[in-house]
């Protein structure tokens, strides 16, 4: 009867009558036929000659599976596990996945190995889990073979063993296996050092790539860039990026963008970056993020607002050196509330004890102008930790305040800035000591300054020995430090250079050279050297004469405030050399040689001696005195002209 059932069943399967097979499906099942549970608990799942219903197929796998049915033991297993037909129980498809293991059936093996090594239905037992691993490695199933792998490498459920773990990865790997390739060549790199392992490195990786994996192509570049194991094959490593990076991966897109950024700083090798970090940039990467962000700057002022985009979004993503860079360019804003936005920025940063933000918080605090403790607070946060700005911003801070102990405190800043080279701080350090009559210290410091190359340090040391102030006077020295900070644009240092030439003290008096140096200072806006210039234009020394342009540079120094050159304009309008109200320029001269100002009385000794008598050539005399008794050469010449004494 059983048989004809069968038969029948089978017959109307083949014709894909399987409603109508169904019901005697159901009868075979009732009477307790376990190859009949079994398949109908499967039409039942499936949904085949009648409607899906896991209950259904729960109940008659599970008759199956009490009458010691392997596959259906499995099938009871896994609807516990995935929660069909009942709710999810852990428990109940362990002992079922066991029950069907014990038959030797290979996917509870599987299941059974891994709930033992999650913990999934019954305690966590690795050494089990191993156990039934092994029961199923034939060579045929990759993924075992890479479990059985990992296990040796890792030393799970068994001592560690790296030749039994190379070995299940060969199976795999032999089968087409990629992650079973990926840790092949992940062993050989261990050894990289030893040339044959990079080689093996590289073509396990190469066979993973081959099938589409971005991870290993990406791979393949990492070790053709290194160095390890062989000389870098830079181009072989740009091949393999450039693969990655079409199938995606970010990292790969980051790594083209530096090395084209390597090869040069030309803009085209920075348009170039700019695309692999916006490739890299879009898909999350954010160091690409923020090297996008700083690059687009730097290629042109137009993508400026794209630059920022960048930037936020990497400080979105808590990018410090992106956050910093933001906090920099709001800085630079002078917008008040940009300002305010730099705590927010960095104070988290700035209290994990980054120099660099606590030194940016405290300018935030300097240019809002408000809480002085909390800028001198970060500052000396930053400053302790060796920020040299942060050192010299102290140095300032202190320098500014009166009594001695601020004094010291800003030279001990400015002394440790200048522990790091910064010639800024040493020069600054110079002048303490030199304001505080320290002349030896101060000329060391110069001196270390100026021999740097700074031009500063090289005109304040040529300023003492010219003067000879605090120093025995040099003019060799100061000649050889004013050319040399002339030369590095020094405008202070042109000027003098230029006076050195007209009073020809160790060189050869040239008017010529005298002109030249005192124009490059003119006309970096130095008011003393405009007024050098202006004379020098009017008395055509070294120069054509031209009142036109004399006037001219006086005008640009008088405009500056310059006292003498102020007296000489009116000078020139007293003696008609140019238009202007006369008597307004006599008083101008009268009020500032009332102050004390020694051209004043010499161009008001000159107008008098040009314009009068010999009574009024005696008040002539008496401006010269004035002016000769305050140190004026050309008053003392003026004196030894007319055989007056020189006071």
């Amino acid at each position: 009867m059983a048989d004809t059932l069968w038969q029948d069943i089978k017959g109307l399967d083949r014709r894909g009558r399987y409603e109508k097979s169904l019901p005697m499906l159901v009868r075979l099942a009732q009477k307790g036929d376990l190859h009949a549970q079994a398949l109908l608990g499967y039409r039942f799942h499936q949904g085949i000659g009648t409607a899906v219903d896991t209950e259904q197929a729960l109940h008659w796998f599970q008759k199956a599976a009490e009458q010691g049915h392997a596959v259906s033991q499995y099938n009871v297993a896994l609807m516990y596990e995935r929660g069909q037909g009942a709710p999810a129980d852990d428990k109940r498809a362990f002992i079922w996945f066991k029950a069907a293991a014990e038959q030797n059936h290979a996917a509870a093996q599987v299941a059974l190995a891994l709930n033992y090594l999650k913990g999934r239905g019954t305690v966590c037992q690795p050494e089990a889990a191993f156990s039934w691993f092994s029961r199923v490695d034939d060579g045929k199933n990759t993924y075992v073979s890479v479990r059985l792998g990992r296990m040796h490498l890792y030393g799970v459920g068994t001592p560690v063993d790296l030749l039994s773990a190379k070995r299940h990865f060969q199976v795999a790997a032999a089968a087409g296996d990629v992650e079973a390739m990926l840790h092949l060549a992940s062993l050989a790199e261990q050894n990289i050092s030893h040339g044959a392992h990079r080689k093996e490195a590289l073509e396990w990786y190469q066979k993973a790539a081959l099938t589409g994996h971005a991870e290993a192509a990406f791979a393949c570049g990492r070790i053709y860039e290194s160095s390890a194991g062989g000389a870098p094959e830079l181009r072989k490593a740009v091949e393999a990026y450039t693969s990655a990076a079409k199938k995606g991966h970010r990292e790969a897109a980051y790594r083209l963008g530096l090395m084209t950024l390597e090869q040069g700083v030309a803009t085209r090798y920075k348009k170039q970056a700019v695309k692999w970090f916006e490739n890299a940039a879009q898909l999350g990467h954010t160091d690409a993020q923020y090297r996008l962000g700083a690059l687009l700057a730097e290629v042109a002022e137009k993508h400026a607002a794209e630059s920022a985009s960048w930037l936020e979004k990497a400080a979105e993503a808590n990018h410090e050196l992106a956050r910093i860079r933001l906090a920099k360019l709001d800085l630079a804003s002078g917008d008040k509330s940009r300002i305010k936005r730099v705590l927010s920025l960095l104070e988290t940063i700035a209290q994990s004890g980054h120099a660099e933000a606590q030194y940016l918080i405290a300018r935030a605090y300097e240019l809002d102008g408000a809480a002085t403790s909390e800028t001198l607070h970060w500052h000396t946060l930053a400053a302790d930790q060796g920020h040299t700005l942060a050192q010299k911003a102290l140095g300032e801070l202190y320098a500014a305040q009166a009594g001695e102990p601020a004094r010291e405190a800003a030279k001990k800043w400015f002394a440790a800035a200048a522990e790091h080279e910064d010639l800024e701080a040493e020069v600054k350090l110079a002048e303490l000591y030199e304001t505080g009559a320290e002349v030896d210290e101060s000329i060391r410091w110069y001196q270390k300054a100026a021999e740097s190359g700074n031009p500063l340090a090289q005109y304040r040391l040529a300023r003492l020995y010219d003067k000879g102030e605090g120093v025995r006077r040099d003019l060799k020295k100061a000649h050889a430090y004013y050319r040399r900070a002339a030369e590095q644009g020094n405008a202070e240092a042109q000027n003098d250079l230029g006076l050195f030439y007209a009073r020809g003290e160790e060189v050869p008096k040239d008017m010529t050279m005298a002109v030249y140096w005192a124009r490059k200072a003119a006309e970096q806006g130095l008011a003393r050297a405009q007024n050098n210039l202006g004379v020098l234009y009017a008395e055509g020394t070294g120069i054509e004469h031209d009142d036109r342009r004399a006037v001219r540079w006086l005008k640009k120094a008088a405009l500056q405030d310059n006292v003498e050159a102020q007296c000489n304009l009116a000078y020139m309008v007293l003696s008609k050399r140019c238009q202007g109200d006369g008597a307004k320029a006599r008083l101008t001269l009268e009020a500032l040689a009332d102050e004390g100002v020694p051209e004043a009385w010499y161009r008001l000794g000159q107008y008098y001696e040009d314009n009068g008598d010999y009574l009024v050539l005696q008040k002539a005399i008496g401006c010269y005195q004035q002016a000769a008794k305050r140190h004026h050469t050309k008053a003392r010449e003026a004196l030894q002209r007319l055989q007056v004494d020189i006071p």
